[in-house]
């Protein structure tokens, strides 16, 4: 059976772990270098896998923050799939040192700790060893720590599957950017939560503009991001990442863009705040664009169909739970402005998925 390629990715995660166990052990500088090394090669627009063929050794020491050691772990993954000494860090610990140590509270030296005491390998055994009383026995653990350990294990469930934005930003660039480049795109723009630079990403909602979206399918589907091709329709990809994140690919008419863009940004509550908007100016909004009696109205760019609900531009990052109350204090009144800053307003690009400069208007 032929072995998947190493992504970035899973090389950025391999890293990310190992910094962990050199933190266990007490090792000085080590943990600290290779974090730095986990966010640099999440942060590359290249695989790692054509740089190194491209140059070997050298083309990755020359890499910002990857150093000789570092660079010869890397080329060993991604020949083997391994990094030789995090696999015996994780027989000499066998325990879910990411998973634990994502806890508040939990850190390499205590997960070993839990599990050198009482054989916690992983948050299904700590919380049961937790809501036993049982992490009481071991030294610097209390009831007190019980009690913000459970805390703790209910939040990470509550946003399960969730990744920092600065996690996931890179990649939802790279998918952005290649998407962008394919024939026929008019527009390429992440959105959804990451739009709206949430804190924590559940998954990555890509929107595009083409009049032919086969192409652009195909392409997604080929990403070297892109796992595994859950399901796809006409105008609709659902793929499963390198990462364990699944991402939704839409490709929409230009015409309709707007429209689009507006709904799959976001928030859901702010979506029905604005679509109340919209009724009771006798108006229907949907993905699709805003509508009179079924006849269009504006749908092209995000811009047209605020103004034509008589609003200023509101920047994703603001497009949150507002509420009606919330929105109308978000959204200036259109009619309120000048004319210059209705023309300047009506001329601002709607913002991509790394904009993040709220207009003076708000």
């Amino acid at each position: 059976m032929k072995r998947r390629r190493i992504s970035n990715a899973d090389v950025a995660a391999a890293l990310r772990e190992l910094a962990l166990y050199f933190e266990m052990e007490g090792v000085p500088f080590k943990p600290q270098a290779f974090e730095k090394a986990a966010y640099a090669v999440n942060a590359l627009d290249r695989p790692l896998a054509g740089i190194h063929a491209a140059g070997g050794n050298r083309a990755l020491e020359a890499l910002p923050g990857i150093g000789k050691g570092i660079a010869e772990r890397i080329a060993g993954m991604l020949r083997s799939g391994r990094i030789e000494d995090l696999e015996r860090y994780r027989k000499a610990v066998p325990i879910d040192m990411v998973g634990l140590t994502a806890l508040e509270g939990i850190g390499p030296k205590r997960a070993q700790a839990l599990w050198k005491t009482l054989g916690i390998r992983d948050v299904a055994g700590l919380r049961r060893a937790a809501e036993r009383g049982e992490l009481r026995g071991v030294p610097n653990f209390g009831e007190r720590s019980e009690r913000r350990i459970l805390q703790a294990i209910g939040l990470q469930q509550e946003a399960a599957g969730r990744r920092p934005l600065e996690e996931v930003l890179p990649i939802a660039h790279r998918i952005e950017a290649a998407l962008a480049r394919v024939p026929g795109v008019e527009r390429a723009v992440v959105a959804g939560s990451i739009r709206r630079h949430r804190a924590t990403i559940g998954d990555v909602d890509v929107l595009v503009a083409a009049r032919k979206p086969d192409p652009v399918s195909k392409a997604f589907e080929n990403l070297p991001e892109v796992r595994t091709v859950h399901a796809r329709g006409p105008t609709k990809t659902l793929v499963r990442l390198t990462n364990g994140m699944d991402a939704d690919l839409r490709v929409v008419p230009p015409d309709s863009f707007g429209a689009a863009l507006l709904y799959f940004t976001g928030s859901k509550a702010y979506n029905v705040a604005l679509r109340h908007v919209a009724q009771k100016k006798g108006l229907r909004l949907n993905e699709y664009g805003l509508f009179r009696r079924g006849k269009p109205v504006a749908a092209k760019t995000e811009e047209d169909v605020y103004a034509a609900l008589g609003l200023a531009w509101v920047p994703p990052e603001l497009r949150e739970d507002t509420g009606k109350a919330g929105l109308a204090r978000r959204a200036q009144p259109l009619m309120q402005m000048s004319g210059s800053s209705r023309a300047t307003l009506r001329a601002r690009p709607a913002a991509s998925a790394t904009s993040t400069t709220l207009p003076t208007s708000l």
